[in-house]
């Protein structure tokens, strides 16, 4: 079986929007909002849909960010699941929007600083991906002589 979602990289003015949920084991995990993808439906509106729906942050600017793909083996009788997330970059329209769930968390850039400085680490797949995001994107802004004035 395979299932394809669609996912947000949501940065606001000093953080990523993330989404929380239990796994298994009552565990808290977290990831990028988003959610499966519904045949018959443009991509980026189910996308954007999603995130307002789950977050209450409206969002423009979609771009393409990266494709990532993983395997859940199989489990009791239960066929193998690939699970393939098309990821997107976005910005909020309003840097004022509070999150509308309670599951909505707000994972501080400063967290990334510590990240750089911290060499070798074990991370999970949505701290990866963010980790890539942040190199490329908002460590490039912050270094631009502009952003120093």
């Amino acid at each position: 079986m395979i299932k394809i979602h669609v996912r947000a990289i949501v940065p606001t003015e000093n953080a990523y929007v993330l989404m929380g949920d239990r796994d298994k084991n009552d565990q808290e995990t977290w990831d990028l909002p988003g959610g499966e993808l519904k045949a018959g439906i443009d991509v980026k509106e189910h996308l954007r849909q999603l995130v307002l729906e789950n977050t209450g942050y409206s969002i423009v600017n979609l771009n393409f960010f990266e494709v990532t793909c993983k395997i859940k083996p199989r489990t009791r009788g239960q066929d193998p699941v690939t699970i393939i997330d098309f990821i997107f970059s976005s910005k909020p329209e309003a840097t004022e929007l509070k999150p509308a769930a309670k599951e909505t968390q707000l994972l501080p850039f400063a967290k990334f600083e510590w990240l750089e400085s911290a060499g070798r680490f074990q991370q999970n797949k949505v701290m990866n991906l963010l980790t890539r995001y942040h190199r490329l994107y908002v460590a490039v802004e912050d270094s631009s002589p502009a952003s120093s004035l």
